[in-house]
């Protein structure tokens, strides 16, 4: 009966190790990525939305050759691609075979008085230790929005930016 108190000891001192370990590092995290993960959190929340003169699909056609983007994930190192595109909608990752660090999507629509209206948005994130802890994936998800956008006015639309306040940030 000793011998069986004493393995539930020090499964519980383990386990309790283990949480508190964790907690640890969790809090160290958002210390010294606070700054990067605030950025990270603005570009996540920024929606691009834009109109231009065309045909949804020419104007898709436009920010897919723009965006230059491979179409098959990388096999270890996570990089910047094409994951998918269908009539009226454009998906982009970062990440590789491995995994995904984060995913946004530009949808292409029929504008009312003609041409296309279309919105970007960064749809899914990971976060280690509740934060992101990388200014290379900021630098990537803004560097998508702005090809985007700059793709847009070259064919002679008009962009919009806007960070969604705290209080309109829901989970997509």
């Amino acid at each position: 009966m000793a011998g069986f108190l004493g393995l539930v000891a020090l499964i519980a001192i383990g386990v309790g190790w283990y949480y508190l370990k964790r907690g640890v590092n969790r809090g160290v995290s958002k210390v010294l990525y606070k700054n990067t993960n605030a950025r990270a959190m603005d570009e996540v929340w920024t929606e691009l939305t834009f109109t231009a003169p065309g045909a949804p699909e020419v104007v898709q056609a436009r920010v897919v050759a723009a965006l230059a983007l491979p179409v098959e994930a990388p096999p270890v190192v996570g990089r910047l691609y094409l994951a998918g595109q269908d009539t009226g909608r454009i998906e982009v990752r970062r990440g590789s075979k491995i995994g995904t660090e984060w995913t946004g999507r530009a949808g292409f629509t029929p504008a009312a008085g003609g041409g296309t209206s279309g919105v970007w948005t960064v749809t899914q994130w990971t976060l280690r230790d509740g934060v992101v802890q990388s200014n290379g994936i900021i630098q990537d998800m803004a560097g998508v929005r702005e090809a985007i956008a700059a793709a847009v006015t070259a064919a002679g639309g008009t962009c919009s930016m806007r960070v969604l306040p705290a209080a309109e940030r829901v989970k997509r």
